[in-house]
Formats: structure tokens, sequence, C-alpha cells
């Protein structure tokens, strides 16, 4: 069981995502994964917060 704070989001690619944010915060990647078919998800730790980040190719936001 996991305690604290998690935030969950979705991007187009999280795997990109993943790029950018190891550039810009001090993270540390707790896992990533790359799923067939272009998904994709990965859990990091920034700032003691557990961020969850999960792809969908069919939504509509800034593209990483």
């Amino acid at each position: 069981m996991i305690k604290g704070t998690e935030i969950d989001f979705v991007v187009r690619n999280s795997l990109k995502a993943l790029e950018l944010y190891k550039e810009i915060f001090d993270i540390k990647v707790v896992e990533a994964t790359e799923y067939p078919g272009g998904s994709s998800q990965q859990f990091h730790i920034r700032r003691s917060v557990r961020v969850h980040v999960d792809a969908a190719s069919n939504i509509s936001s800034l593209e990483f």
C-alpha cells in the first residue's frame, strides 16, 4: 500500500514526457513501461510525491 500523495495524469506519450521531466526536475524514476500499440506509462517521484503518467493517443492536449 502506498501512503502519501499520488498525482495521475495523461499525455500522448509518457516516455517522451519523462525525458522532458528529467531535464526540468530532479526526479527518481520508479517504473517506465512501453506496451504494444503505443501505450506507455511511467511512475516517478518528485519532491516526495509519486507521479503516475499514462499515455493515451486519442487525447487533445499539448504534444510531447
